[in-house]
């Protein structure tokens, strides 16, 4: 977990700007990436909804009765991409949390700290660097 300069280490997933790559796109797993994939999986949703809807009931291209499954039908796809956006997240976060910089972020030793896992030194515990 990461924390903006002068935040408060009480208040959890504190991530700002500099959340961000340089060309603007977020890092993977960062809140802000989940954020704009939530925000595009909506989108799409509601664009297919929104066809459904116009094309059963305002062009009358099927018989509304049959037509009430195309709608439910683009329902189910905008839940499912929703999901995979929601379980593609989730995985690149725990990703995130076993890497090396995950593990400095949350405040424990990385593996390649000093060329091992223990650092090749005896320490006090709790004494990491």
């Amino acid at each position: 977990m990461t924390f903006e300069p002068g935040g408060d280490a009480r208040i959890p997933n504190q991530i700002g700007p500099s959340g961000r790559k340089r060309g603007g796109r977020p890092e993977p797993g960062s809140p802000q990436a989940f954020t704009m994939a939530i925000v595009q999986v909506g989108v799409v949703n509601a664009v297919l909804l929104t066809v459904a809807i116009v094309a059963v009931y305002a062009l009358e291209v099927v018989d509304p009765q049959t037509g009430v499954w195309l709608v439910l039908g683009a329902a189910l796809v905008g839940g499912v991409l929703m999901m995979l956006v929601l379980v593609g997240h989730r995985r690149r976060r725990a990703q995130y949390a076993r890497s090396p910089q995950g593990r400095r972020a949350a405040g424990y030793p990385s593996a390649d700290h000093h060329g091992s896992p223990g650092g090749g030194e005896r320490r006090a515990p709790g004494a990491w660097d």
